[in-house]
């Protein structure tokens, strides 16, 4: 019988961006980090910003765009944040590729 201790990692990350906020609609352009060694514990206090390591090591940056409603059982309302949104997906298609995401991935109860 082999007698081991259960070893139990945990990794952290640091979300880096900003949130801009147009009307209705709401980006987030960020890029996620990793703590600087692999302790397997929990910090308490965050390393130096520049000791943290890009988890893509492209540096490349995450742009999501999503709408904020007051009451999204309002159909009208509902249709014209979304249209607003393919506005800002038209205004910047030759800047980035803005793709809808798959609604179910959003789906924040557990399965």
């Amino acid at each position: 019988m082999i007698d081991a201790d259960p070893v139990s990692f945990t990794t952290e990350y640091v979300v880096e961006g900003d949130m801009f906020v147009h009307n209705d609609i709401a980006i987030f352009l960020h890029r996620v980090l990793n703590y600087p060694d692999e302790s397997g514990q929990p910090r308490e206090t965050l390393p130096a910003l520049k000791d943290m390591a890009l988890l893509e090591k492209s540096g490349s940056y995450v742009l999501q765009a999503f709408i904020t409603v007051q009451d999204g059982s309002n159909q009208e309302t509902m249709k014209t944040a979304s249209q607003h949104l393919f506005g800002l997906r038209e205004q910047l298609k030759s800047a980035v590729r803005l793709e809808q995401a798959d609604r179910l991935s959003l789906d924040t109860r557990a399965k």
